[in-house]
């Protein structure tokens, strides 16, 4: 997701309502402007990318090109991938805000809020839980589990908040950006989560990039944040 303006978010519904970045970027070559509708958005779904992407199946044999978000997730449901890793890249970028701005369409109002306070600011990484980390996965789980955060976990030593809102964040071995896209009731259970991308990528060098949205939530006022939802292209 391009950085944007935390102003530019717009809104629809009552009190706790889907709340969105109003300059939801698709990549597509629609003027961006501020406070897109989900109309708008729903819309941008089936524009053209700013470039179509090849797509090869089993055997490495290209089956088709991607030029849309409406391309991406057919791509998804049969399993065709990119090709090299700048192409993958790119196609992960475009594919991680399709599954976005999905969630956002298919979200509702919430009836209730624990995360009215939250911010992504410069504790973001103190507040982010640890299984966010970089390559968690591949780490000693008993390490993991003794962490409280983000900030721990990949040992943050730098923290920067640009301008738009989009928070950077300097590890041991990794850059990370985070980005919020919005607030709304993503699993149907009536309370607001909040819905951010995250980037991460090696440091200080590397052409490996992940990118992803994740969901999260807080079941009552003192609560953890908890995640309930973490999608990416790969």
């Amino acid at each position: 997701m391009a950085a944007v303006a935390i102003i530019a978010f717009g809104r629809e519904g009552g009190r706790y309502p889907i709340i969105w970045n109003g300059l939801f970027n698709l990549h597509t070559d629609v003027n961006e402007k501020p406070e897109k509708t989900l109309a708008e958005i729903r819309r941008e779904l089936s524009m053209p990318w700013y470039g179509p992407t090849t797509l090869y199946g089993a055997g490495e044999k290209p089956v088709g090109v991607a030029a849309n978000c409406l391309d991406f997730f057919k791509a998804q449901k049969a399993k065709w991938q990119p090709g090299p890793q700048i192409e993958r890249n790119e196609y992960g970028i475009f594919g991680t805000d399709c599954i976005a701005a999905k969630l956002l369409l298919e979200s509702r109002p919430a009836t209730r809020s624990y995360i009215e306070a939250f911010k992504v600011d410069k504790n973001i990484a103190s507040a982010l839980p640890p299984e966010i980390g970089f390559l968690v996965e591949h780490q000693d789980q008993a390490v993991v589990a003794k962490c409280h955060s983000l900030a721990e976990i990949d040992k943050i030593r730098k923290v920067k908040v640009h301008p738009d809102g989009e928070v950077e964040l300097f590890g041991i071995d990794s850059q990370q950006f985070v980005d919020e896209l919005g607030r709304a009731d993503f699993n149907g259970d009536g309370i607001q989560d909040i819905m951010l991308e995250v980037t991460q990528i090696p440091w200080p060098q590397g052409s490996l990039r992940i990118d992803m949205v994740l969901i999260l939530t807080r079941l009552k006022a003192d609560g953890p944040l908890t995640i309930i939802g973490r999608y990416s292209v790969y």
